[in-house]
């Protein structure tokens, strides 16, 4: 079962340096189907990257959007393994008390940011298809487009 949705701006002609987004089902979403009340909560896993924004989670409950101004890090990892990483899948704490988002096995990210406050650095962990694209863009410096 694969419905699969992978897609970039880039592929219709937008700024391919700003916007990225990736949405799916993860892989074991029918394994719910053994507990209905949780499907609303993970139907869909995203990954989106514009100019102000990255946002990444589960459909409308367990997502979070982090200003691009606020990251500090972000590094591509070659391969997560839900169950021996974070004890399986979905909105997970790993033993280091890393917050992951982890859809299936595969490449991610380890995205280091500071919250509004200014004051905590927090890291997060989080799947995605194209995990060195979008490193390379949440890495790039943002240029204010005003000129003074």
């Amino acid at each position: 079962m694969s419905n699969d949705h992978v897609e970039s701006n880039a592929d219709k002609g937008m700024n391919m340096e700003w916007d990225y987004e990736e949405e799916y089902y993860p892989p074991w979403l029918p394994a719910l189907i053994l507990f209905p009340p949780l499907a609303p909560f993970f139907w869909k896993y995203h990954v989106r990257v514009n100019k102000e924004l990255l946002s990444l989670g589960y459909s409308h409950y367990f997502y979070q959007e982090i200003e691009r101004c606020a990251i500090e890090k972000a590094e591509s990892i070659e391969h997560i393994n839900g169950m021996t990483q974070f004890g399986g899948w979905g909105y997970r704490k790993n033993l280091q008390w890393i917050t992951g988002y982890i859809a299936t096995n595969g490449p991610g990210i380890r995205l280091t940011y500071k919250q509004k406050n200014g004051n905590q650095t927090v890291t997060i962990i989080f799947n995605c298809q194209d995990a060195k694209k979008v490193c390379d863009i949440l890495n790039t410096p943002i240029l204010n487009d005003e000129v003074h």
